[in-house]
């Protein structure tokens, strides 16, 4: 039996060769990346949907050098306490895998599915991750039967609690790791005249019991090119002028402050 649902009916999608296919003959193919295309929201040309591939590789050739090691560790320990008998598995926004696939090296998982707006990101998560199928969607409106999934990754992205809720299983659990006040707080002084600080999420959420939480503070030095790769794999990046960001040019070493919680809930 598979775990997804048509997106235009809600039918069960059943795999071909390179396809799925629900019972009212709606049809979605597997592109030659791998990837299979669920979203019905993405026709327009003009409309950015996910990170684009500079954002991609900026991000991948970042974090493949180390620099977040320490909140990929902590992952890993909450993954092998909580959810080593999970078999399905779901990175919801998972850009091009990094975490998914340190997660999946030590869990014995049978399904590992990616979800992410981003096709240019998906190519990526198929590299790392060839048993797992990435699917262009939504993560507010996955294409997953409900009380099916056994885990959910949530890394740095928007949290579509609701969906969540619908498609763990009870007393399943979902990890999300979420930035915290001082987070790149040294990158944002030297972009901007004003720099902010993070606004830290709540961590309670109707519906789920927070289990356990690991906190990960310090600080990384980075030099030249790697500077402009963690700006350009942020949000700040398309909210900020050209103006600013070229700032980031004339710096050449900097010591950055990595701050975040990494949070285990419970589906009650």
């Amino acid at each position: 039996m598979s775990i997804l649902i048509c997106p235009v009916c809600s039918a069960e999608l059943t795999p071909n060769v390179k396809s799925y296919k629900c019972k009212n003959n709606h049809c979605f193919d597997i592109s030659k990346y791998g990837v299979l295309n669920l979203s019905l929201n993405n026709k327009s040309s003009k409309k950015r949907h996910g990170d684009d591939k500079a954002m991609v590789i900026a991000r991948k050739d970042f974090l493949d050098k180390g620099y977040y090691n320490p909140i990929k560790t902590a992952v890993i320990t909450l993954c092998e306490k909580y959810c080593k008998n999970a078999k399905t598995l779901i990175d919801a926004g998972c850009g091009e895998g990094y975490y998914t696939n340190s997660v999946t090296d030590v869990l014995k998982l049978k399904e590992i599915y990616g979800v992410d707006l981003s096709k240019d990101a998906l190519r990526y998560f198929k590299k790392r991750n060839e048993t797992a199928l990435p699917i262009v969607s939504s993560i507010f409106k996955m294409p997953f039967e409900k009380n099916e999934v056994d885990f959910i990754l949530s890394m740095f992205a928007p949290a579509a609690y609701d969906e969540f809720l619908r498609v763990l299983k009870k007393d399943a659990y979902f990890i999300k790791t979420k930035v915290m006040k001082n987070h790149l707080i040294e990158l944002k002084q030297a972009v901007y005249d004003n720099p902010y600080y993070n606004d830290e999420e709540p961590d309670e959420i109707v519906g789920f019991e927070k289990t356990d939480e690991i906190i990960t503070d310090y600080k990384t030095l980075m030099f030249g090119e790697d500077i402009k790769k963690l700006f350009l794999m942020t949000p700040y990046y398309y909210k900020t002028s050209e103006t600013d960001q070229k700032k980031l040019d004339l710096i050449k070493k900097i010591s950055v402050s990595v701050s975040v919680k990494t949070v285990v809930y419970r589906k009650m």
